[in-house]
């Protein structure tokens, strides 16, 4: 899939600890992965949103990427679990 996070992009931190899951993790919606390529995401974005002048363009590509490949797999994983929820009762 797509490139890990360059430890640069990691430097915020963790939204979620590894020891507490996000709840769609919890929930066995996503994996442990995608769950952790999530944070690292989102992660990347923050530091891009914040900090866009500073940040060499190399790791704006390397986020924008991530953030794509990573949303990419969680719409999927997502929409697997929602559509029964989003379907038409039957009479």
């Amino acid at each position: 899939m797509g490139e890990k996070a360059p430890e640069r992009l990691q430097a915020g931190g963790w939204l979620r600890s590894p020891s507490r899951p996000c709840a769609t993790q919890r929930s066995k919606i996503i994996t442990e992965r995608l769950c952790s390529r999530l944070i690292q995401a989102h992660n990347a974005r923050t530091r891009i949103e914040h900090s866009y002048v500073q940040t060499p363009a190399g790791d704006v590509h390397r986020a924008a990427i991530l953030v794509r490949d990573t949303a990419r797999d969680f719409i999927g994983s997502y929409r697997d679990w929602i559509e029964p929820y989003l379907a038409d009762p039957e009479p």
